[in-house]
């Protein structure tokens, strides 16, 4: 072999090599765009569901409070609430959005105690049917 040859041996390594280098790299920047895609997907979704979820114990929470005041003394234990639905809307930065919720009420007195047992069952269904049940206690 002369000099020239092994000079073109050389050359031709470090091309595949560089080859092999270039396809590498671009498939870890390939594999590292579409998880981080999935993660901006997974957030998304995430965020959607902790904000129905907020608006859910807001809704449940101002019926709980209504109930629990209109259960104070000593008035007849009223019968369970029939199915309310209540709708909120939010704006979300682009357009605006609206949640059926349906919510029920029931209320309790264990035999012999002093307190009522007020429960405030809501539900709704964006997809996913979710429900969130919230308790309170009233003296009298």
């Amino acid at each position: 072999m002369t000099a020239f040859s092994v000079t073109l041996l050389g050359m031709k390594d470090r091309g595949v090599a560089l080859l092999l280098e270039s396809v590498f790299g671009l498939g870890v920047f390939a594999i590292a765009l579409v998880v981080s895609l999935g993660l901006i997907l997974v957030v998304g979704k995430g965020s959607t569901a902790a904000r129905e979820y907020e608006l859910a114990e807001q809704v449940g929470r101002q019926y709980l409070e209504f109930y629990l005041e209109q259960n104070r003394g000593l008035p007849p234990l009223p019968p369970p609430v029939a199915p309310f639905p209540a709708v909120v809307s939010y704006y979300n930065g682009s357009s605006v959005y609206q949640i059926n919720f349906s919510v029920n009420a029931s209320f309790f007195q264990p035999t012999g105690q002093p307190y009522r047992d007020v429960l405030v069952n809501v539900t709704w269904d964006t997809g996913m049917a979710r429900q969130l049940l919230l308790e309170g206690y009233v003296g009298y």
